[in-house]
């Protein structure tokens, strides 16, 4: 079980996001194994827990976090396939601008330089970007991991995957 879900503090602080109809179409997207919505909770609480250490702007780290990876399409399509790692984070980008209005120099650097140092063009200026740039790679990590290992528990076993477990 995911830790935040018990956390009632980071809860009550994203709730007027994840409530919203827009927030919860990610729910529709995936990441890795799992969805945008789960990854990006995932890497929210990542950064929020780390923010109370070291950011002076802690709300604006939880919404650059919660909208670092605000896009709706399938990456594997094949118009997003290979340019996917550089894309998103702009669409996600004009996507919280359009969605959950004015977005910070702070914000808007943190939600379009997550990719780097893949997207190398545009680095991290802000701590809260750094913060956000290293949970997600810290929770896509992670995620990729059990992907990993779930695939070679089902190579060993000769199980299917079951794709209605893993949403």
């Amino acid at each position: 079980m995911d830790k935040y879900l018990k956390d009632a503090e980071f809860l009550a602080k994203i709730e007027p996001y994840i409530k919203r109809p827009e927030f919860q179409r990610l729910k529709n997207s995936q990441h890795h194994n799992d969805s945008v919505y789960s990854h990006t909770l995932r890497v929210a609480y990542k950064a929020w827990r780390v923010g109370k250490h070291f950011s002076q702007h802690p709300d604006e780290l939880l919404r650059a976090a919660l909208f670092h990876d605000l896009y709706f399409h399938d990456w594997r399509e094949k118009e997003f396939i290979i340019c996917h790692g550089w894309v998103h984070p702009v669409i996600a980008l004009k996507n919280a601008r359009e969605l959950f209005g004015p977005i910070t120099e702070r914000e808007a650097n943190a939600i379009s330089s997550h990719m780097w140092p893949f997207n190398f063009t545009n680095p991290p200026r802000f701590r809260e970007a750094l913060i956000v740039t290293f949970s997600d790679r810290s929770v896509a990590t992670g995620e990729v991991v059990v992907m990993f290992f779930n695939w070679i528990k089902r190579l060993v076993t000769g199980q299917k995957r079951d794709l209605k477990k893993e949403d």
